[in-house]
């Protein structure tokens, strides 16, 4: 079932599970010894939030530490939240994420986009509509590896389209989630919503942009128009750089 679709392997695992919260962990990461224990007190704390982050760093394979998350606060609305996720120094991994059970259940499991590709950060998001704690400590580690998705970003020429599609289907799903803060949104939460916005834009466009030089020349047509109705190409200058992308990984052939 994971080779055709890592989320429905996910979603099977998450209709076994009859605990109050659960953690898809990946089984070449690390937890320290305080994770649980700060995520238990979370938990009490704010027991409406339905989402709960371990701080987060990364490690070389052989475990040597190379980056931090930033300070969080300890408990953050859904949209300071996502200003966060893509406005900040965020480390963008899932098994460090702690979901209550009954709700991610009821919300049919993890959004499912191809190769799981952004299919972690839509779902804490959905998850987020009661905010999200998040623990004082840096208590997890997540492993840099050639042999993941998130490192490899184009391995095959297949996987790369599919990562494209994903990230089109992410960028269709956040803009619209964006959109429902749009109703009587306070004063003071206009810039935390326009700079998240600013911030995905920026996440999306670099996502197209790695994929652009494994792409045949009629998926380059349908990625550069897709790019264009979004407003990503906005000059002569932008379209030359866009097709000199595509043409670098032909060009060295």
């Amino acid at each position: 079932m994971g080779s055709e679709s890592l989320v429905a392997h996910w979603n099977l695992l998450v209709n076994m599970c009859d605990s109050p919260y659960l953690i898809m962990a990946s089984d070449d990461d690390w937890y320290d010894s305080s994770f649980l224990s700060e995520i238990d007190a979370l938990t009490e704390k704010y027991p409406e939030t339905r989402v709960f982050r371990g701080g987060a760093r990364r490690i070389y394979r052989d475990g040597e530490s190379f980056f931090e998350d930033y300070k969080w606060h300890e408990w953050v609305s859904s949209l300071h939240f996502t200003f966060d996720m893509f406005s900040t120094y965020y480390i963008h991994c899932m098994a460090n994420y702690v979901f209550q059970t009954s709700s991610i259940q009821a919300n049919g499991g993890f959004i499912d986009y191809p190769l799981a590709w952004f299919s972690d950060d839509a779902t804490v998001l959905r998850e987020s509509v009661n905010g999200v704690a998040n623990t004082p400590d840096v208590v997890f580690s997540f492993r840099y590896s050639q042999f993941n998705l998130s490192d490899n970003i184009a391995e095959t020429s297949a996987n790369n389209w599919s990562k494209y599609q994903a990230t089109i289907k992410f960028y269709d799903w956040v803009m619209a989630f964006l959109k429902s803060f749009e109703t009587n949104l306070p004063v003071s939460d206009r810039v935390y919503h326009k700079v998240s916005i600013w911030g995905i834009r920026g996440k999306v466009e670099e996502q197209v942009w790695a994929c652009l030089p494994k792409m045949s020349y009629s998926q380059f047509k349908i990625a550069y128009k897709w790019l264009s109705q979004q407003g990503f190409i906005d000059g002569i200058i932008k379209k030359i750089q866009i097709m000199r992308c595509w043409l670098s990984n032909r060009l060295k052939k």
